[in-house]
Order: structure tokens, then sequence, then C-alpha cells
């Protein structure tokens, strides 16, 4: 899925698709697909919650900016962290990331009654 979020004020293009977990673990050493079996048992009032949702915005912005993994570190992903002036900012997204993620989309728009 892509889909374009603001955050902090800019637009941060993203996009979720079944190598998404793949790349997490490459650059992170994670297990994506069991952090998210486990905080189905446990809930997510966990704070490593809120780190996973930000290593998973960077992954997704990466393979929409069609990124070069091979040279894709734990340092890159600190550099796009620095790049939010806002400290929560990534924090307050983790909904609209988890969105992308799952597929899901919220619309703020109506259907338009065709004209006949």
């Amino acid at each position: 899925m892509y889909k374009v979020l603001t955050i902090d004020g800019r637009e941060v293009p993203m996009i979720a698709n079944a190598a998404t977990p793949y790349r997490f673990k490459g650059v992170f050493h994670e297990d994506l697909l069991r952090f998210f079996q486990e905080v189905s048992s446990k809930g997510l009032e966990d704070m490593g919650t809120a780190e996973v949702m930000q290593k998973l915005g960077f992954i997704m912005a990466m393979q929409a900016e069609k990124a070069d993994f091979s040279k894709i570190n734990t340092d890159k992903y600190v550099e796009w962290l620095e790049g939010f002036s806002e400290p929560m900012a990534l924090l307050m997204a983790a909904g609209q990331i988890m969105g992308v993620y799952t597929g899901q989309t919220e619309t703020d728009t109506t259907a338009k009654k065709e004209e006949g």
C-alpha cells in the first residue's frame, strides 16, 4: 500500500508490502512479525511499541524512496529521525503508520452523487 502521511508538517510517502518485514529485520535485526504476535497478546501499552512504529515508518519511507537497502543502517535511521523537529511527531502518527502497514485507509470525502 502507498500513502503519503503528513508528519510534523511535512509529507512523508510510505509504502508497505510483503517485503516490509524482511527489510525491517535486515536493518534492525528484529522480527516485526514476532513483535505483532507479542502485541496481540500483551497490548500496545508497552513503550517499545512507539520505537517499533518509528522504525516501521522509517522502513516504509525508505521503500517509498526506493532506497538502496544495502546502504540503509541505524545511522541513516537516526538521521531520518533528526529530520523531525517535534520529538513526539512520530509517536502521534503511530496509528497512521500502522494503518499504512495493515492496508487500512481512512477517507475524509463522501461519495459524489452521480449526475444524470
